[in-house]
């Protein structure tokens, strides 16, 4: 299980926390050939959004 990533593909500026999520599952999948499944979860404090969100998140399985 990896909690932290800091891989350079990764780091490259995201407006949408489903795009950096869809990049971390392919470069996961490409860089560890023996991966099945992902399952992802990330999660944005204060997402710029009308209302009072706490956070935002997103969460992928592939």
């Amino acid at each position: 299980m990896l909690r932290h990533l800091d891989f350079p593909k990764i780091k490259k500026p995201s407006k949408l926390i489903e795009h950096l999520s869809g990049r971390i599952i392919k470069y996961l999948k490409e860089e560890f050939t023996d991966v099945k499944k992902v399952h992802i979860k990330i999660s944005k404090l204060n997402p710029p959004i009308s209302g009072n969100a706490g956070k935002g998140s997103v969460e992928m399985k592939r």
